[in-house]
């Protein structure tokens, strides 16, 4: 199985840069502002575009990259861990209202953790440490986020 690096991304990064004008469209549609006034599409808008950049140099150099040599003791990471993490992606934005910040992030963060080869006694914590850090950062910054259903 010789194939090259590029046959093989050209698709879906193709995909990807046009979600990225796609959402840069959207964005703009917001109204970006400027730097001393960001407008509620300013972060979306440039984020879109450095994804479309990111995805325009993954285009170009794809073609010319060697094929992949893949390290004997690296498991590929696989389909079903992919459509794990998306689920659990998924179940952030159902449960974000209702769960809370914390909780929703503690309850997502563990598992990719996991997915991500965290043993349950290291990822379980650490989700919830994250969960809690960051809202704390959020709260400095006077950035409400959701607190769920039991703590209102």
């Amino acid at each position: 199985m010789s194939t090259r690096l590029g046959a093989r991304t050209i698709g879906p990064v193709t995909v990807l840069g046009a979600l990225a004008v796609f959402a840069a469209i959207e964005a703009s549609r917001y109204g970006i502002g400027s730097l001393n006034a960001p407008g509620p599409g300013f972060f979306p808008f440039w984020l879109a575009t450095l994804l479309g950049l990111c995805a325009t140099a993954v285009l170009i150099g794809a073609p010319r990259s060697p094929p992949p040599v893949m390290d004997p003791g690296v498991v590929p990471f696989g389909w079903m861990r992919s459509m794990g993490a998306l689920a659990l992606l998924g179940c952030y934005a159902v449960l974000l209202e209702r769960v809370g910040y914390v909780g929703t992030t503690a309850l997502v963060l563990a598992p990719l953790f996991r997915i991500g080869g965290v043993r349950w006694l290291v990822a379980a914590p650490l989700g919830l440490l994250v969960g809690i850090a960051s809202w704390a950062l959020f709260d400095a910054l006077a950035l409400r986020l959701p607190v769920g259903v039991w703590w209102r």
